[in-house]
């Protein structure tokens, strides 16, 4: 794999303290596989440490091209070009971990972790610690997964005594999904955000599983959803903004064409729910 040649840390810190020793456990070190659980990226090196990074509201990750001149996300976003000399000497304001790295053609690139409002986390853990880490160990299983089952869900639920929006949204009862798909989830099954999850019937779970895969899968085929920071690491956008169903939506009409209502917008536990309540109930 990617043999990392450097760790710079602009900051000591993100939403918590970086490891002060990342640099020296991680320096020509060798990357060995690239996994996720649910909204982790794990790292993991054959020097038997794994890298666990959380992009939090706005992180993002930039790999330069392998000439070190081309523009990449970062001149995408902030309208500034990443040519070779700024590359090795210059770092942007939200610059705030730099991964110099030979990839797998021996060209060198930069993996820069780049997050304006620092809600991002990163930790380096030995690699058999990794699932017990404090950030992972209560995890619920991953949406896509066969674990992700009526007979789960349904056991999940019944011990909920708050929304279906909200426990959707918690990751000890499904790692990874967030504001935006738990609307559009809610909306493909036919599921009012504001319902209580203890009074879900077997066959509105059922659609629910379903439609978190199908949504999942629809999103991840088109890229993600790029709103304001979003990108992927070669910096293009997602797409499935332009096939939302319900969010950011609010006040134009429901896509149900047996339905003339318009979506509606509620504030639940600070965030936004997009809804229509004829066609969710």
């Amino acid at each position: 794999g990617s043999k990392f040649l450097d760790v710079i840390l602009n900051r000591s810190n993100l939403r918590w303290p970086l490891p002060s020793d990342m640099p020296k456990r991680l320096k020509f070190s060798l990357v060995k596989k690239v996994s996720r659980r649910g909204k982790y990226i794990l790292i993991e090196m054959d020097n038997l440490n794994t890298l666990i990074i959380h992009l939090g509201m706005t992180g993002r990750i930039i790999i330069t091209k392998d000439d070190l001149s081309q523009e990449d996300v970062g001149a995408f976003y902030h309208n500034t070009a990443r040519n070779s000399k700024t590359l090795t000497k210059v770092w942007e304001k939200h610059d705030h971990v730099v991964f110099k790295f030979v990839n797998m053609k021996g060209k060198e690139q930069n993996l820069i972790y780049n997050d304006i409002r620092r809600f991002g986390a990163m930790d380096l853990v030995k690699s058999e610690a990794v699932l017990s880490h404090k950030w992972l160990r209560n995890l619920g299983p991953e949406p896509l997964s066969s674990e992700f089952s009526l007979k789960y869900l349904e056991k999940r639920l019944l011990r909920k005594k708050n929304t279906i929006k909200a426990a959707l949204m918690s990751q000890e009862v499904v790692a990874g999904i967030g504001n935006i798909y738990a609307s559009e989830i809610l909306w493909k099954s036919r599921v009012s955000p504001l319902r209580l999850s203890d009074t879900l019937r077997r066959i509105e779970i059922n659609r629910i599983i379903k439609e978190t895969k199908n949504v999942l899968n629809n999103a991840i085929l088109k890229g993600g959803s790029s709103l304001k920071d979003f990108r992927n690491t070669s910096g293009g956008m997602g797409y499935f903004q332009m096939h939302f169903s319900v969010y950011d939506r609010e006040k134009e009409s429901c896509k149900n064409k047996k339905c003339s209502n318009k979506i509606q917008r509620i504030i639940q536990s600070g965030r936004s729910s997009f809804f229509c309540n004829n066609c969710q109930h």
